[in-house]
């Protein structure tokens, strides 16, 4: 019956034919060299890695807009939307009916982060050929003229 193994003791049996072969007799199997272990360069699909965290260790997580998916909050798709409280439709009657001039009605402001999966399938952002996205520029941005 085998002993049991504590930390820093060897290995005994009280049947010496189970006990392993002591280390002399294992000479001859660890001079043989040892192949060196080739190391491979893994493919980068993105010089980012898809984040913008750049030397920060941990960066704090974000709910997804729509899927509540936890998302790293450099890696998530950000857009800020701006909103009319009011719709349109009901804008030009409570224009009528309001009682001061020039008064501006309040807006709604909300930043929306979405996962990349979900970005892809709501088309905020699209996949792009290998040689596009080594493109960094940002992309063009549409202005409004002000009136």
């Amino acid at each position: 019956m085998a002993t049991r193994r504590l930390a820093g003791k060897p290995y005994k049996d009280k049947d010496p034919e189970k006990t392993p072969p002591p280390m002399a007799d294992l000479a001859a199997y660890s001079s043989r060299p040892r192949p060196r272990p080739r190391v491979f360069a893994m493919t980068v699909k993105r010089r980012n890695g898809g984040r913008n965290k750049h030397g920060r260790g941990h960066v704090k997580l974000v709910r997804c807009h729509n899927c509540a998916k936890a998302v790293p909050k450099d890696k998530a798709i950000k857009r800020y939307s701006v909103k009319n409280v009011v719709e349109p439709a009901a804008m030009r009657d409570l224009k009528e009916a309001c009682v001061f001039d020039g008064y501006v009605l309040p807006k709604l402001y909300d930043k929306m982060h979405w996962c990349v999966g979900y970005a892809i399938h709501k088309h905020v952002i699209r996949v792009r050929s290998r040689e596009d996205r080594k493109n960094r520029a940002p992309p063009p941005r549409h202005f409004r003229p002000r009136c």
